[in-house]
Protein backbone atom coordinates (compact mmCIF):
# COMPACT_ATOMS: atom_id res chain seq x y z
CA UNK A 1 0.00 0.00 0.00
CA UNK A 2 3.11 2.51 0.80
CA UNK A 3 4.42 1.67 -2.55
CA UNK A 4 1.53 2.16 -4.00
CA UNK A 5 0.60 5.69 -2.49
CA UNK A 6 4.38 6.56 -3.09
CA UNK A 7 6.19 6.57 -0.08
CA UNK A 8 8.75 4.95 -1.04
CA UNK A 9 10.88 5.08 2.22
CA UNK A 10 8.14 3.71 4.35
CA UNK A 11 7.30 0.68 1.75
CA UNK A 12 11.04 -0.08 2.03
CA UNK A 13 11.81 -0.81 5.72
CA UNK A 14 8.13 -2.83 5.75
CA UNK A 15 10.13 -5.01 3.07
CA UNK A 16 13.49 -5.47 4.64
CA UNK A 17 11.07 -6.71 7.66
CA UNK A 18 9.82 -9.10 5.79
CA UNK A 19 12.95 -10.23 4.46
CA UNK A 20 14.67 -10.58 7.81
CA UNK A 21 11.71 -12.73 8.95
CA UNK A 22 12.52 -15.66 7.08
CA UNK A 23 9.43 -15.88 4.87
CA UNK A 24 8.95 -18.92 2.04
CA UNK A 25 10.83 -17.93 -0.46
CA UNK A 26 8.12 -16.68 -3.17
CA UNK A 27 7.43 -14.38 -0.64
CA UNK A 28 11.13 -13.45 0.34
CA UNK A 29 11.93 -13.30 -2.95
CA UNK A 30 9.11 -10.62 -4.00
CA UNK A 31 9.92 -8.83 -1.10
CA UNK A 32 13.36 -8.40 -2.39
CA UNK A 33 12.05 -7.44 -5.77
CA UNK A 34 9.79 -4.82 -3.96
CA UNK A 35 12.53 -3.49 -2.04
CA UNK A 36 14.44 -2.56 -5.30
CA UNK A 37 11.63 -0.86 -6.92
CA UNK A 38 10.84 0.90 -3.95
CA UNK A 39 14.67 2.25 -4.04
CA UNK A 40 14.51 6.63 -3.92
CA UNK A 41 17.29 8.53 -4.15
CA UNK A 42 14.99 11.27 -2.75
CA UNK A 43 15.55 9.70 0.66
CA UNK A 44 19.17 8.84 0.50
CA UNK A 45 18.64 5.47 0.60
CA UNK A 46 22.04 3.16 -0.44
CA UNK A 47 21.72 1.22 -3.43
CA UNK A 48 24.75 -1.15 -2.58
CA UNK A 49 23.34 -3.43 -0.13
CA UNK A 50 19.92 -3.78 -2.04
CA UNK A 51 21.78 -4.43 -5.52
CA UNK A 52 24.52 -6.87 -3.97
CA UNK A 53 21.12 -9.18 -2.53
CA UNK A 54 19.96 -8.95 -6.25
CA UNK A 55 23.57 -10.00 -7.69
CA UNK A 56 23.66 -12.94 -5.16
CA UNK A 57 19.93 -14.20 -6.02
CA UNK A 58 21.41 -13.93 -10.01
CA UNK A 59 23.59 -16.75 -8.90
CA UNK A 60 20.75 -18.89 -7.05
CA UNK A 61 20.45 -22.02 -8.88
CA UNK A 62 16.54 -21.58 -8.26
CA UNK A 63 16.14 -18.53 -10.13
CA UNK A 64 16.99 -18.94 -13.36
CA UNK A 65 13.39 -18.29 -14.58
CA UNK A 66 13.14 -15.22 -12.44
CA UNK A 67 16.54 -13.62 -13.70
CA UNK A 68 14.13 -11.64 -16.24
CA UNK A 69 12.80 -10.03 -12.79
CA UNK A 70 16.10 -9.79 -11.20
CA UNK A 71 17.45 -7.91 -13.93
CA UNK A 72 15.02 -5.30 -14.03
CA UNK A 73 14.64 -4.48 -10.98
CA UNK A 74 18.78 -3.80 -11.11
CA UNK A 75 18.49 -1.56 -14.39
CA UNK A 76 15.25 -0.07 -12.11
CA UNK A 77 18.08 0.83 -9.66
CA UNK A 78 20.67 1.95 -12.21
CA UNK A 79 18.25 4.67 -13.53
CA UNK A 80 17.49 6.08 -10.13
CA UNK A 81 21.37 6.58 -9.76
CA UNK A 82 21.67 8.24 -13.06
CA UNK A 83 23.84 5.24 -14.83
CA UNK A 84 21.61 5.28 -17.74
CA UNK A 85 24.15 2.99 -19.72
CA UNK A 86 24.18 0.25 -17.16
CA UNK A 87 20.36 0.59 -16.69
CA UNK A 88 20.20 -0.19 -20.40
CA UNK A 89 22.51 -3.21 -20.46
CA UNK A 90 20.24 -4.40 -17.35
CA UNK A 91 17.23 -4.18 -19.77
CA UNK A 92 18.89 -5.63 -22.61
CA UNK A 93 19.93 -8.76 -19.90
CA UNK A 94 15.97 -8.97 -18.40
CA UNK A 95 14.78 -9.81 -22.18
CA UNK A 96 17.04 -11.66 -23.40
CA UNK A 97 17.38 -14.30 -20.08
CA UNK A 98 13.50 -13.83 -20.54
CA UNK A 99 12.45 -17.95 -20.00
CA UNK A 100 8.17 -17.92 -20.15
CA UNK A 101 7.39 -14.62 -18.18
CA UNK A 102 5.81 -12.80 -21.10
CA UNK A 103 4.94 -10.00 -18.78
CA UNK A 104 8.10 -9.19 -17.98
CA UNK A 105 9.53 -9.67 -21.24
CA UNK A 106 7.27 -7.06 -22.61
CA UNK A 107 7.47 -4.93 -19.57
CA UNK A 108 11.20 -4.87 -20.05
CA UNK A 109 11.23 -4.50 -23.63
CA UNK A 110 8.90 -2.02 -23.73
CA UNK A 111 10.94 0.42 -21.44
CA UNK A 112 14.35 0.02 -23.70
CA UNK A 113 12.26 0.56 -26.46
CA UNK A 114 11.02 3.90 -24.53
CA UNK A 115 14.60 4.85 -23.20
CA UNK A 116 15.91 4.38 -26.67
CA UNK A 117 13.04 6.82 -28.72
CA UNK A 118 13.75 9.33 -26.44
CA UNK A 119 17.56 9.35 -26.79
CA UNK A 120 16.46 9.11 -30.14
CA UNK A 121 18.02 5.98 -31.63
CA UNK A 122 14.98 4.70 -33.47
CA UNK A 123 16.16 1.86 -34.97
CA UNK A 124 17.18 0.19 -31.47
CA UNK A 125 13.61 1.46 -30.66
CA UNK A 126 11.91 -0.64 -32.99
CA UNK A 127 13.72 -3.65 -32.38
CA UNK A 128 12.37 -3.41 -28.61
CA UNK A 129 8.69 -2.54 -29.86
CA UNK A 130 9.04 -5.79 -32.05
CA UNK A 131 10.00 -7.72 -29.83
CA UNK A 132 7.33 -7.20 -27.18
CA UNK A 133 4.62 -7.06 -29.60
CA UNK A 134 5.60 -10.32 -30.14
CA UNK A 135 5.47 -11.73 -27.06
CA UNK A 136 2.39 -9.12 -25.67
CA UNK A 137 -0.34 -10.86 -23.43
CA UNK A 138 -3.77 -10.04 -24.62
CA UNK A 139 -4.41 -8.32 -21.83
CA UNK A 140 -1.56 -6.63 -21.43
CA UNK A 141 -2.12 -2.42 -20.44
CA UNK A 142 -2.82 -0.37 -23.45
CA UNK A 143 -1.59 -3.16 -26.00
CA UNK A 144 -3.36 -1.73 -29.16
CA UNK A 145 -1.83 1.40 -28.35
CA UNK A 146 1.31 -0.02 -28.85
CA UNK A 147 0.70 -2.08 -31.71
CA UNK A 148 -0.17 1.06 -33.59
CA UNK A 149 2.67 3.03 -32.18
CA UNK A 150 5.29 0.29 -33.30
CA UNK A 151 3.52 -0.11 -37.06
CA UNK A 152 4.81 3.76 -37.22
CA UNK A 153 7.84 3.48 -35.79
CA UNK A 154 8.90 0.00 -37.99
CA UNK A 155 7.61 2.91 -41.40
CA UNK A 156 9.64 5.01 -39.97
CA UNK A 157 12.57 3.23 -39.35
CA UNK A 158 12.23 1.69 -42.90
CA UNK A 159 12.52 5.08 -44.18
CA UNK A 160 15.79 5.95 -42.87
CA UNK A 161 17.06 3.02 -43.75
CA UNK A 162 16.78 4.17 -47.18
CA UNK A 163 17.87 7.78 -46.38
CA UNK A 164 21.27 6.40 -44.83
CA UNK A 165 21.63 3.73 -47.77
CA UNK A 166 21.24 6.77 -50.53
CA UNK A 167 23.41 9.39 -48.48
CA UNK A 168 25.97 6.46 -48.19
CA UNK A 169 26.16 5.89 -51.66
CA UNK A 170 25.81 9.25 -53.03
CA UNK A 171 29.13 9.38 -50.71
CA UNK A 172 30.97 7.03 -52.06
CA UNK A 173 30.07 7.77 -55.95
CA UNK A 174 31.15 11.65 -55.05
CA UNK A 175 34.77 10.15 -53.91
CA UNK A 176 37.44 10.50 -56.25
CA UNK A 177 37.79 6.88 -58.11
CA UNK A 178 41.19 6.04 -56.49
CA UNK A 179 39.39 6.92 -52.77
CA UNK A 180 36.27 5.24 -53.61
CA UNK A 181 38.15 1.87 -54.80
CA UNK A 182 40.39 1.62 -51.71
CA UNK A 183 37.21 1.34 -49.60
CA UNK A 184 35.80 -1.33 -51.50
CA UNK A 185 38.98 -3.00 -51.75
CA UNK A 186 38.97 -2.83 -47.65
CA UNK A 187 35.40 -3.80 -47.68
CA UNK A 188 36.64 -7.33 -50.32
CA UNK A 189 40.17 -8.05 -48.08
CA UNK A 190 37.47 -8.27 -45.04
CA UNK A 191 35.23 -10.27 -46.93
CA UNK A 192 37.77 -12.43 -47.64
CA UNK A 193 39.43 -13.03 -44.35
CA UNK A 194 35.69 -13.64 -43.21
CA UNK A 195 35.78 -16.81 -45.54
CA UNK A 196 38.59 -18.03 -44.42
CA UNK A 197 37.65 -17.80 -40.77
CA UNK A 198 34.28 -19.49 -41.72
CA UNK A 199 36.23 -22.27 -43.93
CA UNK A 200 38.27 -23.24 -40.89
CA UNK A 201 36.13 -23.29 -38.62
CA UNK A 202 33.98 -25.74 -41.01
CA UNK A 203 37.20 -27.89 -41.45
CA UNK A 204 37.77 -27.82 -37.65
CA UNK A 205 33.67 -29.47 -37.17
CA UNK A 206 34.29 -31.66 -40.13
CA UNK A 207 37.26 -33.17 -38.49
CA UNK A 208 35.91 -33.67 -35.15
CA UNK A 209 32.80 -34.55 -36.26
CA UNK A 210 34.84 -37.60 -38.43
CA UNK A 211 36.59 -38.46 -35.02
CA UNK A 212 33.24 -38.94 -33.75
CA UNK A 213 32.31 -41.05 -36.34
CA UNK A 214 35.10 -43.18 -35.97
CA UNK A 215 34.83 -43.58 -31.95
CA UNK A 216 31.07 -44.61 -32.37
CA UNK A 217 31.68 -47.43 -34.52
CA UNK A 218 33.11 -49.78 -31.29
CA UNK A 219 31.77 -48.99 -27.96
CA UNK A 220 34.38 -51.30 -26.83
CA UNK A 221 36.85 -48.80 -28.47
CA UNK A 222 34.77 -45.88 -27.50
CA UNK A 223 35.44 -46.94 -23.93
CA UNK A 224 39.24 -47.13 -24.39
CA UNK A 225 39.22 -44.07 -25.68
CA UNK A 226 37.46 -42.08 -22.95
CA UNK A 227 39.46 -44.30 -20.45
CA UNK A 228 43.35 -43.16 -21.89
CA UNK A 229 41.79 -39.76 -22.89
CA UNK A 230 42.88 -39.75 -26.31
CA UNK A 231 40.06 -38.59 -28.09
CA UNK A 232 40.16 -34.59 -27.89
CA UNK A 233 36.68 -34.16 -26.34
CA UNK A 234 37.80 -36.33 -23.36
CA UNK A 235 41.40 -35.07 -23.11
CA UNK A 236 41.10 -32.53 -20.28
CA UNK A 237 44.85 -31.03 -21.25
CA UNK A 238 43.63 -30.80 -24.95
CA UNK A 239 40.14 -29.41 -24.44
CA UNK A 240 41.52 -26.78 -22.73
CA UNK A 241 44.00 -25.66 -25.39
CA UNK A 242 41.53 -25.91 -27.89
CA UNK A 243 38.96 -23.61 -25.80
CA UNK A 244 42.23 -20.92 -25.55
CA UNK A 245 42.55 -21.23 -29.04
CA UNK A 246 39.24 -20.76 -30.39
CA UNK A 247 39.02 -17.78 -27.59
CA UNK A 248 42.33 -16.58 -29.03
CA UNK A 249 41.28 -16.41 -32.50
CA UNK A 250 37.76 -15.83 -32.14
CA UNK A 251 36.92 -14.07 -28.56
CA UNK A 252 34.03 -14.01 -26.96
CA UNK A 253 31.37 -14.94 -29.39
CA UNK A 254 27.29 -15.47 -28.41
CA UNK A 255 25.59 -19.10 -29.63
CA UNK A 256 23.73 -17.14 -32.40
CA UNK A 257 23.35 -17.87 -36.54
CA UNK A 258 26.48 -16.38 -38.49
CA UNK A 259 28.11 -15.88 -35.16
CA UNK A 260 31.61 -16.01 -37.28
CA UNK A 261 30.74 -12.33 -38.92
CA UNK A 262 31.28 -9.18 -37.50
CA UNK A 263 29.03 -7.41 -39.39
CA UNK A 264 25.91 -9.65 -40.21
CA UNK A 265 23.85 -6.77 -40.83
CA UNK A 266 25.32 -5.54 -43.81
CA UNK A 267 25.98 -9.00 -45.55
CA UNK A 268 21.92 -10.13 -45.20
CA UNK A 269 21.09 -6.87 -46.30
CA UNK A 270 23.56 -7.23 -49.57
CA UNK A 271 22.37 -10.92 -50.15
CA UNK A 272 18.67 -10.84 -49.07
CA UNK A 273 17.25 -7.53 -50.32
CA UNK A 274 19.59 -5.94 -52.77
CA UNK A 275 21.20 -8.81 -55.23
CA UNK A 276 18.93 -11.82 -54.41
CA UNK A 277 16.78 -11.31 -56.99
CA UNK A 278 18.96 -10.03 -59.57
CA UNK A 279 21.33 -12.69 -61.22
CA UNK A 280 22.59 -10.94 -64.04
CA UNK A 281 25.68 -10.05 -65.18
CA UNK A 282 24.43 -7.25 -67.75
CA UNK A 283 26.16 -4.06 -67.44
CA UNK A 284 24.48 -0.88 -66.32
CA UNK A 285 24.65 2.64 -68.00
CA UNK A 286 27.54 3.58 -66.23
CA UNK A 287 29.31 0.49 -67.87
CA UNK A 288 29.30 -0.99 -64.54
CA UNK A 289 28.69 -5.22 -64.84
CA UNK A 290 25.74 -6.35 -62.42
CA UNK A 291 27.28 -9.25 -60.03
CA UNK A 292 26.39 -11.34 -56.95
CA UNK A 293 30.15 -12.19 -55.89
CA UNK A 294 31.48 -10.20 -52.98
CA UNK A 295 34.79 -10.31 -53.84
CA UNK A 296 34.54 -8.29 -56.89
CA UNK A 297 35.00 -4.94 -57.16
CA UNK A 298 31.43 -4.34 -59.17
CA UNK A 299 29.18 -5.90 -56.38
CA UNK A 300 29.73 -2.71 -54.65
CA UNK A 301 29.89 -0.42 -57.72
CA UNK A 302 26.60 -1.52 -59.00
CA UNK A 303 24.11 0.11 -56.94
CA UNK A 304 26.55 3.51 -56.59
CA UNK A 305 24.51 6.49 -58.26
CA UNK A 306 27.59 7.24 -60.56
CA UNK A 307 25.53 9.34 -63.53
CA UNK A 308 23.29 12.17 -63.12
CA UNK A 309 20.06 9.84 -63.70
CA UNK A 310 20.99 7.34 -60.85
CA UNK A 311 22.20 10.29 -58.75
CA UNK A 312 18.48 11.38 -59.48
CA UNK A 313 16.57 7.85 -58.84
CA UNK A 314 18.82 8.05 -55.32
CA UNK A 315 17.54 11.51 -54.51
CA UNK A 316 14.09 10.14 -55.45
CA UNK A 317 14.52 7.10 -53.31
CA UNK A 318 15.17 9.66 -50.43
CA UNK A 319 12.39 11.97 -50.69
Amino acid sequence: IYQEEGDFYVASEYYKQVIKRNPPYEMAFNAAINLATSYDTIYGDNSKPIVKNLKKMLKEDKNPEYRDQIYYALADISFKDGVDSLGTDYLALSVATSVSNNYQKSTSSLRLANYYFQVPEYQLSQAYFDTAVQVMPEDFPDRENIIAKTAYLTELVNNLIIVETEDSLQRLAAMPDAERMAIIDKLIEDYKKEEEERRELEQFQMAMQMDATRNERSSSSMTNVASSGAWYFYNTATLSYGFSEFKKKWGNRENVDNWRLSNKEAIFEVQEEEFAMNDSIAADSTGVARSNDPKTRNFYLQNVPLTEEQLAASNAKIE
